[in-house]
């Protein structure tokens, strides 16, 4: 097995997850084959979580805690743990979710580093994800949907949902350069994801993803997927509460079109229509399903 022998980041951003972090980094202590840099940036704005992943980290000298001053979301929480790694010179780095489990990390680490150092010799690589068994949605990788294809998507909701579903699946099996990996678990180019900090400034939560792969492109940056290794992913399906949280998800929407598509503000407004209907129909469809589990 060849080894690399510089420092690995693992950046985990937790939100009230402290007993999904207390198992992620049980599953660690099996890494046998490489240094590692584990930073936790704690999201919560709780005093009492922070105290619980005090506690939990107590006994790891390679884990460092970092409170953030407030809940900053998804890319904004990652970006401190990612700059504290920068600063120790580390060059890779795992975004991982507090719910991932992963069964050999020596394995993981292997794979999707060794080639991600490969690739990069020919290519500019931003990130490399495996297959992620994701519970509620469809898995790696992410199709890159056009405005037009955008709102097509919401107007025919249910039945796009499950033929992206059905593509998804298919495109799951194969390896190779795609549009995004999933966000909840990757290894990237620390320096790459620093330099983009100015594009998410306006996005808290949802559709990063998006943004990534977006941004790649522009920067003729590549994304790999290599569906031989895999993660588990415990993320639940959205229930009614989650998508009174849609608000996020329409500001990270207007953000991406304001920020790659500035003159298309009459797909914006259609986009960001539809998308209610769709939640409307989402809405409908899980109090039925309630219903009928009644």
């Amino acid at each position: 097995m060849e080894i690399f022998n510089e420092t690995i980041g693992i950046c985990i951003l937790n939100y009230h997850a402290s007993n999904h972090v207390k198992e992620l980094l049980k599953s660690l202590e099996k890494l046998k084959n490489y240094k590692t840099k584990v930073v936790i940036v704690d999201n919560s704005n709780d005093q009492i979580e922070f105290e619980k992943l005090s506690s939990i980290i107590s006994k790891y000298e390679n884990v460092k805690l970092i409170k953030s001053p407030k809940n900053l979301g998804y890319y904004k929480g990652n970006l401190i743990g990612l700059k504290y790694l920068n600063n120790l010179g580390i060059k890779y780095s795992f975004i991982v979710n507090p719910d991932i489990r992963v069964k050999d990390w020596d394995l993981i680490i292997y794979n999707l580093l060794n080639k991600f150092i490969k690739i990069s010799k020919e290519y500019e690589l931003f990130s490399i994800g495996p297959y992620v068994n994701n519970a509620a949605d469809p898995s790696s990788p992410l199709l890159r949907i056009n405005s037009l294809m955008e709102i097509i998507y919401n107007v025919l909701y249910p039945i796009s949902y499950l033929i992206v579903r059905l593509i998804m699946k298919k495109k799951s099996k194969k390896e190779g350069f795609v549009f995004a990996v999933e966000g909840s678990f990757f290894l990237c180019d620390i320096k790459k994801y620093i330099s983009i900090e100015q594009l998410f400034e306006n996005v808290f939560l949802y559709r990063e993803e998006k943004f990534f792969g977006e941004i790649s492109k522009r920067n003729n940056w590549k994304n790999y997927y290599y569906p031989k290794v895999s993660v588990q992913h415990l993320h639940k399906p959205r229930n009614l509460k989650d998508l009174k949280n849609n608000s996020f998800y329409k500001k990270s929407t207007k953000e991406f079109y304001k920020k790659f598509y500035p003159d298309r503000k009459l797909l914006i407004s259609i986009i960001l229509y539809t998308y209610e209907y769709r939640i409307f129909i989402k809405k409908m469809i899980i109090k039925i399903l309630a219903f009928f589990r009644k």
